[in-house]
């Protein structure tokens, strides 16, 4: 039915009202027309949020005052984003990594994330996923407290609120996947895991947790939430359309995040002594990641 045609139906719809019931109006759309439509409006939404992300994303030139800025360019390891709206080969961990280790990650990680999984291995691997994003909310919820610069405050809100609504999403699809019941039973504590994650990845909030200064702070921003984006973008590949849907969301708001956080250090993070402990930070973590890709690997998930 056109829209000149629908209008007209509707106006004589309008114009001679019934009182008693019944079908009046039928309208037959053809499938590839509906699937047509459907597909123009999913579109159009995200190409927005890709202007926005764009908008939010430092210069490409990334560089931090005092910092080295080798590029990497590791886009031939990139798994295949589909509609993602960020990249983490933009961020600085690729930069960190370098375009041999990028690919080193991807060619060791990528199998892993894009493996077929049945409900209840789906449902393992959303807890671990759910245990990194709750930890983020009381860890920076804990930070905003002692964070001095208004618009650092802001962007921690911004990022509580997004670590919650993702802890909020897995655990959702989990209950889907599952059953509400085997989620109580199986994984009550979105803090932690059984059985289901190496003792590196529970290091890795530990010391989250333990950073005592802002370039330390941001440090884990931008680089944690770097290597997470790369994690669920490998996994758009093979996930269910549900979980896609979702992922989306979750990597727009991972963009962000590490756009923030790198941001916000070239902007406070300027003292010699500073930019010192950010580098170290940086290395430190990235070692820390190397070490929880591995235990992956190696996991029952």
């Amino acid at each position: 039915m056109s829209k000149i045609g629908s209008a007209r139906v509707f106006d004589q719809l309008a114009a001679e009202p019934r009182r008693d019931p019944g079908v009046r109006i039928l309208g037959v759309s053809p499938l590839n027309a509906l699937a047509g439509d459907v597909e123009r409006n999913r579109r159009t939404p995200l190409a927005g949020i890709r202007g926005a992300a764009a908008r939010l994303r430092p210069p490409p030139s990334g560089a931090m005052p005092g910092r080295r800025t080798t590029a990497a360019s590791p886009r031939h390891a990139t798994p295949s984003t589909g509609d993602a709206v960020w990249s983490w080969t933009d961020s600085r961990f690729a930069q960190l990594l370098g375009e041999r280790g990028a690919t080193d990650l991807a060619t060791k990680a990528v199998p892993f994330f894009r493996r077929e999984r049945g409900p209840e291995e789906l449902a393992r691997l959303f807890a671990v996923f759910r245990v990194g994003e709750h930890h983020a909310v009381i860890t920076i919820g804990d930070w905003l407290k002692h964070t001095e610069a208004l618009e650092v405050k802001e962007g921690f809100a911004r990022l509580i609120w997004h670590e919650a609504r993702h802890t909020i999403i897995w655990t959702r699809r989990m209950r889907e996947l599952v059953g509400t019941r085997v989620v109580e039973q199986h994984y009550p504590d979105p803090r932690r895991v059984e059985g289901g994650a190496s003792p590196e990845y529970f290091r890795l909030w530990d010391e989250y947790a333990k950073a005592d200064s802002l370039a330390r702070r941001l440090a884990y921003i931008y680089v944690v939430d770097a290597w997470a984006g790369f994690a669920y973008t490998a996994c758009l590949e093979c996930i269910d359309p549900v979980t896609r849907w979702h992922l989306q969301t979750i990597l727009a708001d991972e963009g962000f995040h590490v756009s923030f956080g790198e941001e916000m250090a070239a902007k406070y993070v300027t003292g010699g002594k500073e930019r010192e402990e950010l580098a170290r930070e940086e290395e430190k973590i990235v070692g820390i990641l190397a070490n929880v890709t591995d235990g992956f690997l190696t996991s029952e998930v």
